[in-house]
């Protein structure tokens, strides 16, 4: 008769619980030096914390893409870079035009103007985020206050 033996020793360590929000482990993704997608799979496991997820675009419902993710910025036409605008009020008037809405809009769209940073959550620290008519009517509710 083969004896089966059962441990009764259990592991205590927890596995670190993954950042909250993609803006965090997109900020982190940034340090670690991860600017390309095909990068990402190899680089998120050195993070000192360990608390990158192996697919933020599957962790996180609101994720924006890969191009915001990772912070890259794209040298605008005539090769400049910077001069954005300076609130995110003003950066969200100038995307409503563009019909931008979602964060998905946005990858796709805000390369038209030359004033629109790849990722306003790094850009602007008090960006209010997607969709953009909330942040819209945050502007709009402001500038009554302010009559």
């Amino acid at each position: 008769m083969s004896h089966i033996h059962i441990s009764m020793e259990h592991n205590t360590s927890k596995k670190p619980k993954r950042y909250e929000t993609w803006q965090a482990a997109s900020a982190v993704a940034i340090l670690l030096g991860i600017e390309k997608y095909g990068e990402y799979g190899e680089k998120y496991k050195n993070d000192p914390e360990k608390r990158m997820p192996s697919n933020p675009s599957v962790a996180y419902s609101d994720f924006p893409g890969w191009i915001v993710f990772l912070g890259n910025q794209k040298v605008h036409r005539g090769g400049r870079r910077g001069n954005f605008y300076s609130t995110w009020q003003e950066a969200v008037s100038a995307a409503s035009s563009l019909r931008i809405e979602t964060g998905e809009d946005y990858v796709r769209l805000y390369h038209a103007d030359i004033r629109l940073h790849s990722n306003p959550y790094i850009c602007y620290s008090d960006f209010p985020g997607f969709p953009i008519s909330k942040a819209l009517k945050a502007v709009k509710k402001k500038k009554k206050q302010a009559a």
